[in-house]
């Protein structure tokens, strides 16, 4: 079982790796810096509500990228 002190660490090792990469995705595709804050907001609140369990690194990367997009062209 995961301690709510081990899930915080986990979700905050995950922003800190994929928030720059979901960031710049949204500003490419927004070319707006406030719609690419709250599209990086939308898409971390999609992962923690998501019940997809990740086979890896590159799973996880490519979740990620596919939500982002879709979240932009939602804008």
């Amino acid at each position: 079982m995961i301690s709510p002190a081990n899930a915080d660490d986990s979700f905050m090792q995950i922003y800190k790796t994929y928030r720059n990469t979901v960031f710049g995705i949204a500003f490419s595709y927004t070319k707006s810096s406030a719609d690419a804050c709250d599209i990086v907001q939308d898409v971390f609140i999609k992962y923690i509500s998501s019940k997809n369990t990740f086979n890896g690194d590159e799973h996880i990367r490519a979740w990620f990228i596919r939500v982002t997009i879709n979240e932009c062209k939602n804008i």
